[in-house]
């Protein structure tokens, strides 16, 4: 109702603060797949309509990857909440979990609006990178306002000259903040668009670092997209439905992608992206032996953090924060989320 802005977002943060309606303790409810199927069944609904019979419904599921998804999640979560969604290179969700325990609630945190942080920075990158930077031109990195917006680094510590790819391994907020300035705010909300979440992001210069609200499901994808050598990506989870008897309802025949990002510009971005795993802000995502990018998130006041990265096989996004908005104690994108997807790596 959000999305569809048939509510406001204060009556948004107070429905999620109500959506934790203890139910029936089951084994079925507690299972690792329920938020798969609900989503599931929503994209059916959306495909068919009213479905009032009995269906087969093929699916891009990769069943292993769920269960080790919800289980690395809940280990980690501790007191907070969290989501977990896994995306390969045809688009085809693999893994969805939307939330530490379905019994207690229902509500799938990986199509929450949530602020996305730092992780929103790959944007205003690859902007700078179509024109014309390389992850080693040189970037000043120190107090910078536009107007009345006046952003601080984290912890208000400034590195002064560095190179592109050292900003973003160390997520500093003027350097983007200055890029965005450069290169105009209406580019780097029409290189969001290119890469399908412009529509949905304010024209204002906090959204450079990561003000407007996305879902997991769609920053993931975009990421997915970087990763895909730059071709456009549309997440799917089903791919056919059938009657009982065998009648085919549904078949997804995929379109053929698009080139978005040229191909220097991709190679430059997922260098910086790897950067912030061997060396950044992701260092707690590093696996031996696994080639892995990604880029770290927090939002203010440690209300969401996030993690998505990828490798060579899928990009996982990972979310942890409080259904209610309210601040978790030092909780950044570096720490339980970056932690989660290495573990799911690995497992994998």
């Amino acid at each position: 109702m959000y999305n569809q802005k048939f509510i406001n977002l204060d009556q948004y943060k107070d429905a999620i603060s109500k959506l934790r309606k203890p139910i029936a303790k089951s084994k079925d409810l507690e299972n690792d797949f329920r938020y798969w199927t609900d989503f599931v069944m929503s994209e059916v609904s959306s495909l068919l309509g009213v479905i009032d019979s009995d269906l087969l419904v093929y699916t891009t599921l990769d069943s292993n990857l769920q269960e080790i998804a919800s289980k690395t999640l809940r280990k980690n979560a501790g007191v907070y909440q969290g989501a977990v969604v896994a995306i390969n290179k045809r688009g085809e969700i693999t893994a969805m979990v939307g939330g530490t325990n379905y019994t207690e609630s229902q509500f799938n945190r990986v199509l929450a609006m949530r602020q996305p942080g730092s992780t929103f920075k790959p944007v205003v990158y690859l902007l700078a990178l179509e024109n014309g930077m390389t992850p080693g031109s040189t970037v000043i990195d120190s107090e910078f306002g536009i107007g009345d917006y006046n952003p601080k680094n984290y912890k208000e510590k400034y590195y002064g000259e560095m190179t592109l790819a050292d900003a973003f391994a160390k997520s500093a907020n003027s350097v983007p903040l200055k890029l965005s300035y450069k290169w105009g705010l209406d580019n780097v909300l029409k290189m969001a668009s290119r890469l399908g979440v412009g529509s949905k992001l304010r024209d204002d210069y906090s959204t450079v670092l990561g003000t407007s609200e996305m879902t997991l499901l769609d920053l993931t994808t975009m990421y997915a997209t970087i990763w895909n050598n730059g071709y456009s990506m549309h997440s799917f989870a089903v791919t056919k439905i059938m009657t009982p008897t065998g009648k085919v309802l549904y078949s997804r025949r995929p379109s053929d992608p698009i080139k978005l990002l040229k191909e220097e510009t991709v190679n430059y971005m997922t260098s910086l992206l790897r950067g912030v795993v061997e060396n950044g802000t992701g260092r707690k995502a590093y696996a031996k032996g696994i080639t892995i990018g990604g880029k770290t998130g927090t939002s203010s006041e440690y209300r969401d953090a996030w993690f998505v990265g990828a490798t060579d096989r899928q990009t996982i996004g990972v979310w942890i924060g409080n259904d209610n908005f309210t601040p978790m104690k030092n909780v950044t994108g570096g720490s339980i989320p970056a932690n989660v997807f290495r573990e799911i790596v690995i497992a994998r």
